[in-house]
């Protein structure tokens, strides 16, 4: 069995080498015909081997514009499964060996068609070795051959890797010269005793089976070159056996005698690789080139040993150090997934840290050892700064779907719009409502991915998160949420990206805070110290190296890896890191000669390339983005470098991690995205030769592509760079502002502002930009910052009109009262009170600054006043032609009449209003109807959709980002669920993702959270946290002036000090309560006189308790809502049953009762009200005579509250309870339920009258008992 695998593995070997060479030699001119297109990407050129056991194809990629690779197939059914292990085994060794002289393989996937494994490599246009020199030979290109293979066994030798399979037919020479090594099949670590390659090219030792090391490659090389010099193998015989004996006698015939013009180096140096006795050949493929070289420069230099990238190369593929746990990580959560179907912790994975920490390449492995996973499928796309598509790295992902699985887009009409031409997409987004569509749009992308992974699996890989826009992170959001239901759906799929946290934004670090329960998130942080050392180590293969350098390596780079990595690779140039015999050292001299820091040491790297090379980086480092291949002929214009020769030195840098290749609609994109390199490379440009590259590169794009949405935003960085060019960049720059005004991208607006501020001299123009520049921050809510550039604008010297005056005050007011920021707060407002208007305004600033002022007396709780103003407002507008402006005003207005209880006409009025805003697509004004007609719909008894207008307005804030919108209808949801008792989603809802509710950074919204949860933990009974809550939110209000929900602070710490039977504490905050609003507020009246009542009950007044329930009586029928309603007669009817009016009492708590039943479809979820009333409902209807029922009820509600924190209704249920027990005589079931009262009063106050009583019946029962026990004792 040993024997027909090892023959099998050899046959597969030399089937695929001899079919590939074969083929590529002899019909790389034939004419290339037509064939199989596999997996929707690789378009089958040629045949260049073909047999029993797979194939190799040359084939076109048309997802990297047709390049050509080689693509290697193995048939999976008629292979052991051993075969197939060596199939993979070679595709993760030369996945991790990148070197100039080494084949390049891309990627390893499964065949949909046939089933058939198959990995992607470099196409070689060339010849094998033998071919090439019979072709064109001369000793200097066999020389050059030989350096070329040394430097490459060399790399290999140092990763600890022998190739063990050396031979001409898997070495070829490219076009230009390249000598490539191929052919990883056989590879392996030292010490094997398998004997493992071509019989006549094994090195005497292995066939021994003796103790093998990396000098066996060298042998075969030796043979190699002997072969395609001379045309002959050096070991003959008559049979197999003597050919082996004169192998391992080295007995052949010298090079100097077959060939007698050999130069003697090269005689010297292949007899010593094809000593038999591995102790006379070469110690390490270094010494070999250094034989070979004769000028004494080239001799001493190291840098010799590694011509071009190899050095770069050889540094960016070090091992992957220090990330075992993350890749653990990941690949545990793959394996419950794929394979042991477990899905309740299949979330998305966020690898998260700084620029060059190694985020990318953990995924790189991950993404090979998922590959060398069958039937696995790996997407992969780039969030990319700028993309102007709707949903970026997603639309790659799914129109990819759609490609590799065979999709038709006509099966799935909800997905059509991913398909639309730009100019149905146009009209797409300019009709109403598209940004609610757009919510839709996510919710069927979300199911199309939840579908296609139930009958395939794959892992989408995200990369840079943080450049994604609102639309990507709610369907990232979407997706969270679907993933959880994975275990009952059985979707197969898994989500992981990265974020690189300098370039975090405020909404992405919201977005990660409210989404941290549904994802995984994984710190990638700088190495250790101890990792640092593992690094280095292994990467240079030499485990001594001084503790001292290991220590200022890591201070010097702070433990970054791809900083590691720089350094290095200047140490080398810079011939303090040297290499001799396989083994690198470090001159620790460095240390106190290094007096550069990273950014030098990198463009001193930079440098080392040749001119030609740096211009092309130079170029790319312009572009500023990713780069598509039509864009070449642009690079070669500027640059003045031929094409061919820049497609080719960018997959140079591609190979050495330089440039990153990013996946995008049209095929792959090149990117420089090193911020280190980026910035080191600006400065290598001349004065004057920045602004002309910059010219030039713009004019020819416009020349070839004129100006249109996809380049406005680079055609504006261009033409801004340029000294003499100031109208073109204005013209560019408004464009680009506009464009992205339309886009709702606001963050791109505000660049080209500040860029247009730069630009401008009008004084008076640099003013307005300045204003717009304010006005869009503070929408991104950029508070603060806004905040600091006014102070900076104020102390300088402007001449200012009054209107721009105006609209500088009115932003400074909006940011100070948004962040807290007080004092500025104060003198924005004392400004704007004094300022009086002019006739001469325009119409509109006159309209802002009184509704400026309705809003000022709204907040204030002067409602009447407000609506005055309001009113003034629509008088102006009504007789301009803004209407949009008139249907805001509008929207005020009905706002206020709500609070005012006139709801005549608010409901159609607000929705005339809605049709307006989504008519102009005014998201903002859209969310502030929602939420509007939430508040009036709850108003007017339509819970369902005063629900749904809530859902609908958080929906459209989270998709739009909109935090502030989003907190508000969260709070608004939050009152449904804690109405339904649901208290986990209520403190989702509360809470909106944030652990503290300082991290919202807007400071009233900091305080309505505070709020909120001042709410939740009254009505669970945790009333000192509760009372911190509390004064939390009352002191931000306080600062912000909000006297509207100031007062609610108020009404609630009442509520909470009755709750602690502080009954005078309570009135004292009640007291101060009444001051903050009027009359007019019918909701605060009711409420005052309310929470008046309750503390008259605790103080045992309970005439007076009723007297301030009957001053509103009729206020209550008129303007509260039905809730509010029920709740007053309930409280009423304990004000009776203190007074012993059990008439009133039953007749009370029954009009309760029938209004909560008569609408029972309103009421049906509002579980709360329902247990307040029927906690007291139950105990008056015992009293009644209708113990049976009012004893079942209580104990169902008993029960129910077993799975609730809710403290104050277990107590009064349970007391309530008790009473009815004992007044029964069942002291014992009244014993029991007195003890569960009393523990759940002592959670808030040991003042409880209640207390007192179940106390004592507690004792005297347990007296009574002991007493019994005593009697029992004696008899």
């Amino acid at each position: 069995m040993r024997f027909f695998y090892r023959s099998e593995i050899i046959i597969l070997s030399g089937f695929f080498v001899a079919f590939y060479i074969y083929f590529l030699l002899v019909y790389t001119d034939k004419e290339e015909e037509a064939m199989e297109l596999i997996n929707q990407r690789y378009q089958a050129i040629q045949i260049l081997g073909q047999g029993g056991f797979g194939s190799v194809y040359k084939v076109a990629d048309q997802f990297e514009y047709g390049k050509i690779l080689a693509l290697k197939k193995i048939k999976s059914d008629v292979i052991s499964t051993k075969a197939i292990n060596v199939f993979k085994h070679e595709f993760k060794f030369l996945i991790s060996l990148v070197h100039p002289n080494l084949v390049k393989v891309h990627d390893f996937d499964i065949d949909k068609e046939t089933n058939e494994l198959f990995f992607t490599m470099e196409y070689i246009q060339g010849n094998s070795l033998f071919k090439s020199l019979k072709e064109s030979f001369s000793w200097e290109k066999v020389e050059n051959n030989l350096i070329q293979a040394a430097r490459a066994l060399s790399y290999i030798h140092t990763k600890e890797v022998i190739h063990y399979d050396i031979k001409p037919d898997n070495i070829f020479i490219d076009d230009y010269g390249k000598l490539k090594i191929m052919d990883f099949g056989f590879a392996g670590s030292k010490n094997t005793t398998e004997v493992r390659g071509t019989m006549q090219f094994i090195a005497p030792e292995l066939i021994q089976k003796k103790n093998v090391t990396h000098k066996i490659d060298f042998f075969s090389l030796g043979v190699t070159f002997y072969f395609s010099i001379t045309g002959k193998l050096p070991f003959k015989g008559k049979d197999k056996q003597e050919v082996i004996a004169n192998s391992i006698k080295g007995s052949y015939i010298p090079l100097n005698e077959i060939r007698k013009d050999i130069p003697k180096k090269l005689v010297k140096v292949i007899s010593k690789m094809m000593q038999p006795d591995p102790e006379n050949r070469y110690d390490n493929a270094d010494e070999i080139i250094l034989d070979l070289v004769e000028d004494p420069q080239k001799k001493s230099s190291v840098q010799y040993l590694f011509t071009g990238l190899g050095i770069r190369s050889y540094i960016s593929s070090g091992k992957l150090i220090g990330r075992k746990k993350e890749l653990g990580f990941l690949m545990d959560i793959s394996n419950k997934v794929f394979k042991e179907k477990i899905f309740y912790d299949n979330k998305p994975i966020f690898l998260i840290g700084r620029c060059g920490n190694g985020k990318s390449s953990i995924l790189r492995e991950y993404k090979y050892l998922i590959q060398l996973n069958e039937n696995i499928d790996y997407f992969t796309a780039n969030f990319i700064r700028g993309d102007e598509t709707t949903y970026q790295a997603f639309e790659i992902i799914i129109l990819e779907m759609f490609r590799v699985y065979k999709l038709n887009p006509e099966d799935y009409p909800k997905l059509l719009f991913l398909f639309a031409s730009d100019d149905q997409l146009e009209s797409y987004d300019e009709t109403a409502g598209s940004k609610l569509r757009r919510i839709e749009e996510i919710e069927s992308m979300a199911e199309f991915i939840c579908d296609i992974s139930r009958k395939f699996k794959f892992v989408l890989e995200l990369k840079d998160f943080d450049n994604s826009n609102s639309p990507s992170i709610n369907l990232l959001d979407k997706l969270a949420a679907e993933m959880r239901k994975s275990p009952e759906k059985q979707m197969a799929f898994m989500i992981v990206t990265t974020v690189q946290t300098e370039n975090l934004k405020s909404y992405h670090k919201i977005t990660l805070k409210r989404l941290r329960e549904n994802i995984h998130k994984l710190e990638i942080n700088p190495l250790a110290l101890s990792e640092t050392k593992e690094y280095v180590t292994q990467l240079l293969m030499e485990p001594s190296v001084p503790e001292e350098i290991i220590s200022f390596i890591h201070r010097f780079t702070g433990g970054v890896p791809y900083h590691i990595n720089e350094l290095l690779i200047y140490l080398f140039n810079a011939n303090y890191l040297n290499r001799t015999g396989m083994k690198w050292s470090i001159n620790p001299s460095f240390i106190a000669e290094l007096t550069i820091g990273l950014r030098e040491i990198t463009f001193s790297n930079f440098k080392r390339f040749s001119i030609i090379e740096q211009a092309i980086i130079k170029e790319l480092t312009l572009l500023g983005r990713p780069t598509a291949f039509d864009m070449m002929d642009i690079i070669a214009k500027v640059t003045m470098v031929n094409k061919q020769i820049i497609i080719k030195f960018l997959q140079k840098l591609t190979d050495s991690e330089i440039v990153e290749k990013i996946k995008y609609y049209d095929g792959y994109r090149y990117y420089l995205g090193k911020k280190l390199f980026h910035d080191s490379i600006i400065k290598d440009f001349q004065k004057d030769e920045y602004p002309r590259w910059n010219e030039l590169t713009a004019t020819l794009i416009e020349n070839k592509y004129g100006v249109t949405g996809n380049n406005i935003y680079a055609l504006a960085d261009y033409y801004f760079r340029c000294s003499d060019r100031k109208e073109k960049a204005i013209k560019m720059l408004e464009a680009a502002i506009e464009k992205s005004r339309e886009e709702n991208n606001l963050e791109f607006a505000v660049t080209n502002l500040r860029r247009l501020h730069t630009i401008e001299k009008d004084p008076e123009k640099k003013t307005n930009i300045f204003i717009n520049i304010i006005q869009s921050q503070t929408i991104l809510g950029n508070y603060d910052s806004v905040l600091d550039q006014l102070v900076k604008f104020e102390n300088e010297d402007h001449d200012l009109s009054e209107i721009n005056m105006l609209k500088i005050q009115l932003v400074k007011f909006d940011c100070s009262s948004k962040a807290g920021r007080y004092d500025h707060l104060d003198k924005a407002r004392e400004w704007l009170f004094s300022f009086k208007l002019k006739r001469y305004f325009p119409k509109e600033i006159k309209a802002s600054y009184l509704v400026w002022l309705g809003d000022f007396y709204k907040n204030d709780g002067k409602y009447s006043k407000a609506l005055s103003y309001f009113k003034k407002a629509m008088a102006i507008h009504k007789k301009g032609k803004r209407e949009l402006l008139k249907a805001r005003t509008l929207l005020k207005i009905c706002k206020i009449k709500v609070l005012l209880a006139n709801l005549k006409n608010v409901y159609s009025d607000i929705l005339d209003s809605l049709e307006v805003f989504n008519r102009y697509n005014e998201t903002e004004d859209i969310l502030e109807t929602f939420f509007s007609l939430g508040d009036i719909c709850n108003r007017l008894n339509d819970r369902t959709s005063s629900l749904e207008y809530y859902n609908r307005c958080n929906e459209l804030a989270k998709d739009q980002n909109n935090i502030s919108y989003e907190v508000k209808s969260s709070h608004r949801i939050a009152e449904f669920d804690l109405e339904k008792v649901d208290l986990l989603k209520t403190i989702r809802s509360i809470n909106c993702g944030v652990e503290k509710p300082e991290d919202v950074n807007i400071a009233e919204l900091t305080g309505d959270i505070y709020y909120y949860r001042a709410v939740l933990f009254y009505q669970t009974g945790k009333l000192d946290d509760a009372f911190f809550c509390i004064n939390k939110s009352k002191g931000i209000r306080i600062l912000l002036k909000r006297n509207v929900k100031l007062t609610e602070c108020y009404f609630l710490e009442s509520r909470i000090l009755i709750r602690q039977y502080k009954a005078d504490d309570a009135q004292k905050i009640l007291d101060i309560a009444k001051n903050y609003y009027t009359k007019e507020n019918k909701s605060f009246v009711i409420e005052y006189f309310m929470v008046e009542a309750l503390i008259g009950i605790q103080q045992n007044k309970f005439k007076k308790a009723l007297k301030s329930l009957q001053k509103i009586d009729r206020t209550v029928d008129q303007a509260a809502p039905l809730q509010k309603r029920i709740m007053f007669r309930v409280i009423k009817a304990v004000v009776y049953d203190k007074l012993n009016d059990y008439k009133l009492t039953l007749e009370t708590i029954g009009q309760a009762y029938a209004m909560f039943v008569q609408n029972d479809t309103i009421l049906s979820e509002n579980k709360l009200l329902n247990l307040k009333l029927m906690i007291f409902y139950d105990k008056v209807r015992c009293y009644a005579g209708d113990q049976s029922n009012g004893i079942k009820d209580m104990s169902n509600i008993i029960q129910f509250l077993g799975n609730h924190e809710l403290s104050f209704y277990k107590a009064q249920v349970n007391y309530n309870l008790g009473k009815v027990y004992m007044d029964m005589g069942e002291n014992y079931r009244s014993v029991s339920c007195f003890k569960t009262a009393k523990k759940e009063f002592e959670k808030m106050s040991g003042d409880y009258p209640e207390l007192r009583l179940a106390n004592r019946t507690i004792e005297e029962e347990e007296m009574k008992q002991d007493n019994r026990i005593d009697n029992v004792q004696r008899a």
